[in-house]
């Protein structure tokens, strides 16, 4: 029977512990391949079920699931060379009794020959051994077969765990092709550096003198590495993936260097070492690009030259650091923590993310190097903090986005992109460049910096208002979102490169312009024309520049005109002032827009003459107020305020008010309806003499100055036009109140105005609320003259218009001798022409009063002035100089007096007759068949000043009586008169009443009456001042005689104390309750005789009520001897509680209460008689007084 021979051959390098007990390869069959990669078979060896056998294996799937089975000993497993030397291991298996055992030939070729070397034993039945022999051979290919009994014919052998131990296995590695570290196919070795073989291991730290990736090849480690010696050469690449350790040992081999990098690296897990060295040439590059936090390990090289940091997740140095040549930050940040970072001399940063990036530690507090950005996301790079000491060359070639932080120092920024800022001055080194098409964002609100220029000028921060704060240049577009926006706040934003500004107070939002230096199809125009777009709400002010020269012989004496082409012609669309100077070499003129509309181009040529009209009140000066036109359809915001030289025509419009506030000239001006020409005090509106009617109103014409017309000038007025005068100087009428007029006129001139000539055919309504001075002229015509101020005349009827009015103050004023026209009512008369005697020609009426100046006077010439709405009358043969009088609706305290008061003033020549009128009812029931008595109050008492005849009608409603005065006396003055019949006589006539000091140094008071009637008797009162408020009761009654005749009375005052003047008043008390007073009388005394003053008593009741008649106030004395409750009640005529004034407990003494004429519900009493009832304790005291007004 043929022995057959089983192989499984395993193959594996691991490198596992010490070198000499390592299995390198253990090959199996147990994949789809057969033989395995690397391997070769030589005649049908085949794979078979490995055998039992006896004792069976442990465990019992030792040997898998298939082991080799050789039928033939011809047959043969092919090793592949190896370059060191070996030996090799084989479990065998022999079925049968064969006397079998393995063999191995070797061969430089697979061809052959073979040499065979047998230095196996035999092998047991029926069970598997294991042999291990010693292989000296090293790069030659080994067949294992087997021999048997008779050369090896007759039994079949089954082979497995074929291991190969090499006894020295130290290579040097290189790399064939990019792959996996892991991956023998990636690499071949050599132990002679001549001689390279196919790896059927990799390269490990025991296992490799040096290995090496070549130029163009990267290997990727995969799985957990352990390596020394390794180097990277040019153009090679290690690559360690994410997840993946990669350890580099401190080997002892070649030149002592662990990784020598010449090329690149790229980390994404981790790489560590142990002790171990690394250095890193020039043009070599290291990529962190994991996706977890890395640190760069300790032992890392101390220097790298082009360093690249792409981990979202960041980098942090575990040891000091410098970068020769280039830092990349792809994404991430670098974190130093204790360790520094340091830039080679000619080092550079670049950030070339694709996602937003903030800057980290990369970016020194001190920076000298050069950066550049190149972040392509829509968010860029932001920066972590202040970057104060910037020295370096920033170029900026994506987004920046400095935040709230800025860059300073002596170094240069180059934008050619977009800087994003929430500061004003993002950027303040010595040199910031902005290259064309350069952003400079603001996304939070700041004021914009004065002076700045930006190449392009980007808001973003939302809803904000920016403000300026001065002028700003921007050389290309200004643009907003978000709904930011720029308030200009009154200065501008200029485009120097595109000769176009824009400004004013309302919000912009985007503003683009352009210019073409041409000269458009138009007359005299600029030559260069704009364009722009923009937007912002309201109205914005844009200028347009243009350089001296192509402005050269154009002369704005009018303004600027501003024409927009709509792609078939040119359109006027603003007409604005007169260009002024940008700087030294150029020429701008501004003009209102709202941005959004501007779509064409813009060109300029010199302005007017205009067609004028308002679109709002003001000063005439003001363009402001004013609109204007050259074909009278297109109308623009005006430049100049219009002349007689500018203006075709000028329009005040409904509603509007136009005030000349200094000199003008015009002509051709209209007042609308509804619309006001005022000319101010000290203002000349001169009208000169146009093509038409000079001065059309069909409004209001105000003049409060001058209006002059200049020769051939017209004025014409429309049915509802009015003329108002209101100057605060001297006016004279000119040709605006023509002879002939039929509009309203107002003078409010409180100074004057001086007509100039007959108004004879005025139909109009005349207002004269000021001083109207018609001197030698005279107003008449259907129409109404009101007179509510001053008419000033030297003739006697100045006015005799339809209907003359004069309402209450106006007054009628005569500057010359006229005698006055009668019948004829003045509301006040006036006669103002020096010592000249005025005469009446008939009685007339004054309603107010009667005054002359300058030595006028008026002959009464018999007749009579009446004071219709006074009551009262003058009259006689006197002349008078001023008379005034005044009526009161009330009773004198008087018994049957006439209901009626009067009180008047004046000045005659001599003895002038005055008539008291009433009407009827206010004397119903007195009888005057006897006549009249005349009264006059003094101060004190009334008394009798003159009797008169029977009352006589005065018209059907009235009554008067006349007596004779003579003006001047102060009595006349002063005095309230009144009217009883004639047999009615006070209670006391009083001859006099006198004070003096007796030989016993005591004051004596007397007096003497004429006559007493129905009077109680008298007390007297005592003050340190003539002001009776003041005034003491001596609480002495002296009682009455009540005789018709002659009485004299002394009373002593023996109470004086104290040297001073005293004044003494003498009251006497009447039987109806009334009191009336004299006096004051007043004596000087001395105290040298020593007199003492006695205690006066004191008693229960009302001691004294004065003034009695009062008006307004009462002062009620009273006195109590014990204390009590008291109060005050005061009715009137029907006994009806008026008044009640509660005063509570009263300590006894003499005490005043006051009474101010009103009711407990505040309202004013009315004139009548009142009873004053005084409540002490249980005791009651009564008096009268009457409220007179």
């Amino acid at each position: 029977m043929k022995n057959r021979l089983g192989l499984i051959a395993v193959l594996c390098f691991m490198a596992l512990g010490s070198l000499w007990s390592q299995m390198i390869n253990n090959e199996g069959f147990e994949g789809t391949t057969f033989p395995p990669a690397g391997w070769n078979i030589e005649g049908a060896v085949t794979r078979a079920t490995p055998l039992v056998g006896s004792p069976a294996p442990s465990p019992a799937n030792l040997y898998g699931n298939y082991s080799v089975l050789f039928t033939e000993y011809t047959q043969g497993l092919i090793a592949p060379k190896m370059a060191n030397p070996y030996t090799l291991t084989i479990s065998s298996f022999q079925i049968g009794n064969g006397l079998c055992a393995p063999l191995f030939y070797w061969s430089n070729s697979l061809t052959g020959p073979w040499t065979t070397v047998d230095t196996f034993t035999n092998i047991s039945n029926d069970r598997w051994t294991t042999q291990t022999v010693s292989v000296g051979l090293t790069d030659v290919f080994l067949k294992i077969s087997y021999r048997g009994p008779g050369g090896g014919q007759g039994t079949d052998i089954q082979m497995d765990n074929i291991t190969i131990t090499p006894t020295d296995f130290l290579f040097t590695y290189r790399t064939v092709k990019s792959g996996n570290w892991n991956d023998p196919t990636t690499w071949e070795y050599t132990r002679n550096g001549t001689t390279w073989y196919a790896a059927n291991i990799p390269p490990s730290a025991s296992g490799a003198l040096t290995t090496t990736i070549l130029s163009g090849h990267t290997v990727t480690v995969a799985a957990n590495t352990t390596a020394d010696e390794v180097v990277v050469n040019t153009g090679g690449t290690l690559t360690i993936n994410s997840g993946v350790t990669f350890t580099l040992n401190n080997g002892t081999n070649g030149d002592g260097i662990d990784l020598k990098l010449n090329g690149n690296m790229n980390i994404a897990g981790t790489f560590t070492n142990t002790g171990a060295s690394m250095t890193c040439s020039s043009g070599t590059t290291v990529t962190y690009n994991g996706s977890t936090a890395q640190t760069t390990g300790s032992g890392f090289a101390p220097t790298v030259y082009n360093l690249v940091i792409n981990n979202p997740a960041g980098l942090t140095l575990s040891a000091n650091l410098a970068v020769d040549t280039k830092l990349t930050m792809t994404s991430g940040s670098l974190a130093l923590g204790a360790y520094t970072l340091a830039y080679g001399t000619s080092a550079t940063l670049e950030y070339n993310g694709t996602t937003a990036q903030t800057v980290s530690g990369e970016w020194l507090s001190t920076m000298t190097k050069n950066i550049t950005n190149n972040n392509t996301s829509a968010s860029g790079v932001t920066l972590n903090g202040n970057k104060t000491a910037y020295s370096g060359i920033l170029t900026n070639n994506q987004i920046l986005n400095v935040a709230t932080y800025s860059i300073a120092g002596t170094g240069t920024v180059i934008n050619n992109k977009r800087v994003v800022s929430r500061v004003a001055n993002p950027v303040t080194t010595s040199t910031f460049t902005q290259a064309t098409g350069s952003i400079i964002e603001y996304s939070s609100l700041v004021t914009l910096p004065t002076p700045y220029t930006y190449q392009n000028l980007l808001l973003s921060s939302s809803s904000s208002v920016f403000p300026q704060s001065g002028i700003i240049n921007v050389n290309e577009t200004f643009a907003s979102s978000n709904g930011a926006s720029l308030n200009p706040s009154g200065y501008r934003m200029f485009f120097p490169s595109k000769y176009v500004s824009v400004g004013g107070t309302s919000n912009v939002t985007a503003f683009s312009p352009a210019t073409y230096v041409e000269t458009p199809s138009l007359t005299n125009a600029v030559g260069r024309t704009w364009t722009f777009t923009g937007s912002g709400s309201g109205t914005s002010s844009v200028s347009l520049h243009w350089d001296n020269a192509q402005g050269s012989g154009l002369s704005f004496p009018l303004g600027s005109k501003i024409w927009q082409y709509n792609g078939s012609s040119w359109v006027a669309v603003a007409i604005t002032g007169a260009p002024v100077a940008d700087g030294g070499t150029r020429m701008m003129v501004s003009f209102p827009i709202t941005l959004g509309s501007s779509t064409g181009k813009y060109a300029v040529t010199p302005a007017g003459p205009f067609y004028y009209r308002t679109i709002a009140s003001g000063n005439w000066a003001n363009p402001a107020i004013w609109e204007c036109s050259d074909n009278n359809s297109t109308w623009f915001s005006a430049t100049v305020a219009p002349t007689d030289v500018f203006a075709l025509t000028t329009t005040i419009r409904t509603s509007h008010t136009v005030t000349v506030a200094a000199n003008v000239s015009a002509d051709e001006v209209v007042v609308n309806l509804g619309g006001t020409l005022f000319i101010a005090g000290g203002s000349t509106l001169t009208l000169n003499n146009g093509a038409g009617t000079d001065l059309a109103v069909n409004g209001t014409l105000n003049i409060g100055g001058v209006l002059a017309f200049n020769s051939g000038a017209t004025i014409s007025y429309g049915s509802q036009a009015a003329l108002i005068y209101s100057g605060t100087a001297s006016q004279t009428v000119g040709a605006e109140w023509p002879s002939t007029l039929a509009i309203d006129i107002t003078n409010n001139n409180n100074v004057g105005v001086v007509v100039d000539e007959d108004k004879t055919g005025y139909s109009g309504t005349f207002n004269n609320n000021g001083i109207l001075v018609s001197g030698t002229y005279y107003i008449t015509g259907s129409g109404t003259f009101i007179n509510t101020g001053e008419v000033v005349s030297t003739v006697s009827d100045p006015v005799t218009t339809g209907t003359f009015s004069q309402p209450w103050g106006a007054i009628i004023e005569y500057t010359n001798d006229v005698t006055l026209p009668s019948p004829f009512v003045y509301q006040n008369l006036v006669l103002n022409s020096a010592s000249t005697e005025f005469d009446l020609g008939g009685n007339i009426d004054v309603n107010e009063t009667f005054t002359t100046q300058v030595g006028a006077s008026l002959d009464l010439a018999g007749y009579r002035m009446f004071f219709p709405f006074k009551y009262v009358s003058v009259g006689g043969t006197s002349t008078i100089t001023a008379f005034s009088p005044e009526t009161y609706v009330e009773a004198p305290a008087l018994p049957n007096s006439v209901a009626r008061k009067w009180t008047f003033s004046g000045a005659a020549n001599t003895t002038t007759k005055i008539y008291l009128h009433w009407d009827n009812e206010q004397g119903t029931d007195l009888d005057f068949s006897a006549g009249s008595r005349i009264w006059r109050f003094n101060g004190s008492e009334w008394v009798t000043v003159a009797t008169a005849g029977v009352p006589v009608a005065d018209g059907a409603t009235r009554m008067m009586v006349s007596f004779d005065v003579t003006f001047g006396t102060k009595a006349d003055i002063i005095s309230q008169y009144g009217v009883t019949p004639k047999d009615e006589t006070l209670p006391v006539e009083l001859s006099s009443f006198t004070a003096a000091i007796n030989s016993y140094n005591y004051v004596q008071l007397q007096w003497v009456t004429q006559s007493e009637t129905n009077c109680a008797g008298f007390n007297i009162y005592r003050g340190l001042s003539d002001d009776f408020q003041d005034a003491e009761l001596l609480n002495f009654f002296i009682p009455a005689t009540n005789t018709s005749q002659s009485q004299s009375y002394l009373y002593k005052d023996t109470e004086l104390s104290e040297d001073g003047v005293y004044y003494y008043w003498l009251a006497n008390l009447n039987l109806d309750g009334n009191t009336e007073y004299h006096g004051p009388v007043q004596v000087s005394y001395n105290t040298n005789l020593g007199h003492t003053t006695p205690p006066v008593p004191i008693v229960n009741g009302i001691s004294n009520l004065y003034p009695n008649p009062f008006n307004p106030v009462l002062h009620i004395e009273y006195g109590i001897k014990a204390a009590s409750d008291v109060r005050l009640e005061i009715y009137n005529l029907r006994g009806q509680v008026v008044r009640s004034i509660n005063q509570g407990l009263v300590q006894p003494g003499t005490k005043r209460i006051q009474w101010d004429g009103k009711s407990n519900d505040g309202q004013n009493c009315s004139s009548g008689l009142y009873t004053i009832r005084l409540f002490v304790g249980k005791d009651v005291f009564t008096r009268k007084t009457v409220l007179s007004k």
